[in-house]
């Protein structure tokens, strides 16, 4: 599994550092088109202190990412003991917009479910052209947690 993160941040990273200038439009993407899903741990076990931590984490690395709707898309939701779907790929399409959101999110302070909140993706169909994510894109899934289930 961690592995998987590791190449899967990889790319990410990879594909936000093409360029040396501030990337924008299908030109920067260089074919690096990515659906990005967010699992924010919103659990108890993630201090006042943390919280803010984790949000600013966010902020800062989508300000690295091509964000438009021809490079990298991101989605999100929350979860503790329940999961909070946040929004869809085609809902928030700017770094800066992103980063607003992440700012006024909610912590829900309530035990963790990790399981939930990847079987939601199944559930509300995150990675499906309905809700904007893209044929041929890479799907990714990009799990914030403390660690503790």
């Amino acid at each position: 599994m961690h592995i998987f993160a590791i190449f899967t941040l990889s790319v990410l990273l990879f594909c936000a550092t093409l360029n040396d200038a501030a990337p924008s439009g299908a030109a920067s993407c260089n074919g690096c088109d990515v659906d990005l899903l967010a699992f924010i741990d919103s659990s108890n076990s993630i201090n006042d202190i943390g919280w803010g931590r984790l949000i600013g984490f966010l902020c800062k690395f989508v300000q690295t990412l091509p964000v438009d709707e021809s490079c990298v898309q991101i989605a999100a939701l929350q979860f503790s003991s329940t999961v909070e779907h946040l929004f869809y790929f085609n809902k928030i399409r700017t770094s800066d917009g992103l980063c607003s959101y992440f700012q006024n999110m909610k912590h829900l302070k309530k035990n963790t479910n990790t399981a939930a909140a990847f079987e939601s993706v199944f559930t509300r169909k995150y990675f499906e052209e309905v809700q904007g994510a893209r044929p041929g894109s890479q799907k990714v899934i990009l799990l914030i947690t403390d660690g503790r289930p």
